[in-house]
């Protein structure tokens, strides 16, 4: 079994037992406490649902939504429903799945773009700054001049001011 089905699987358990021990706890409840509880744990049994669907597909949404859900639980647990042993299991579970939850939550990560091509041309012809000819940038000569002594030109006239000549790779 791999980690990803064996992580779903120990989810999928520990959030059944503590579901039904939370179930068990609130039945020892007054009627209007019974009732609200009640309608808690249904809504967090159906966000935790939703959420172990997602967990499965290692959503990054799921495993947030299930963090909350276990929180919710092991709260309401320690500060309204704890009863000394019979609870004892229930909130460790929680407490189990409260962790499991923040472990599986990542940083989303960047998503890079394949085939992204850097060009840096400063300008149309590249000449030498102790030269007296102008090239193309791919010209073999270009190649040569050390990255010290470049001299970007945008135009012919530019090069001309300058006094460069027009070497034989731009005629």
């Amino acid at each position: 079994m791999g980690e990803k089905k064996l992580s779903y699987f120990l989810m999928d358990i520990i959030i059944l037992i503590v579901f039904l021990g939370f179930i068990e706890l609130i039945f020892t409840t007054t009627k209007f406490n019974f009732l609200a509880e009640l309608f808690i744990t249904v809504i967090l049994l159906f966000l935790a649902f939703i959420g172990l669907m997602g967990f499965f597909n290692k959503k990054r949404w799921s495993t947030v939504l299930l963090y909350f859900v276990f929180l919710i639980l092991t709260l309401n647990i320690l500060l309204f429903r704890y009863h000394g042993r019979k609870s004892m299991g229930i909130l460790l579970l929680s407490t189990l799945g409260l962790l499991m939850a923040l472990g599986h939550i990542k940083k989303k990560e960047p998503e890079f773009v394949e085939n992204v091509k850097e060009e840096f041309t400063p300008g149309k012809y590249l000449a030498s700054k102790s030269g007296k000819t102008y090239h193309a940038p791919k010209c073999d000569w270009a190649l040569k001049i050390k990255e010290a002594n470049r001299v970007w030109l945008e135009t012919d006239d530019e090069a001309k001011k300058k006094g460069y000549k027009k070497h034989s790779c731009l005629e």
